[in-house]
C-alpha cells in the first residue's frame, strides 16, 4: 500500500512539473511576439525620425536665396533643384510606407 502512495505522488509531481513546464512556455512565447512588437514599433520610430531629419535637410536646401550670379551658377543651381526633386519624390514615397505602417500598426494595437 506504501508503495501505491508513493507512486500517486510521483504521478502528481510530474504532473505538475509538466504543467509548470507548459505554462513557462506559453510565457516565453507570449514574451517574444511583445518584443517583437516593440522592436517593430522601435524601427517604425527610428524611420519616422530619420524621415523628419531628410525634410529637415531639404527645407532648408529649398529655402536657400541664392539665384546665381552667371550662367554657370544658375545652371548648377538647377541641377542641384532637380536632384532635391528626385530626392523629394523619393521623400514622398517613403512618407507613404511610413503611413501605410502607422495604419497596420494602429490596426494591430
Amino acid at each position: 500500500m506504501r508503495c501505491k502512495c508513493y507512486i500517486l505522488e510521483f504521478i502528481f509531481f510530474v504532473q505538475d512539473l509538466n504543467q509548470k513546464w507548459a505554462s513557462l512556455q506559453q510565457l516565453t512565447s507570449e514574451r517574444a511576439t511583445q518584443l517583437g512588437s516593440a522592436h517593430e514599433v522601435q524601427r517604425f520610430h527610428r524611420d519616422v525620425d530619420e524621415t523628419k531629419d531628410w525634410i529637415q535637410e531639404k527645407d532648408e536646401a529649398l529655402n536657400n536665396d541664392d539665384l546665381g550670379k552667371d550662367l554657370r551658377s544658375v545652371q548648377a543651381l538647377q541641377r542641384k533643384h532637380e536632384g532635391l526633386e528626385r530626392d523629394l519624390a523619393a521623400l514622398g514615397d517613403k512618407v507613404t510606407d511610413r503611413v501605410s505602417v502607422n495604419v497596420v500598426f494602429t490596426a494591430d494595437f
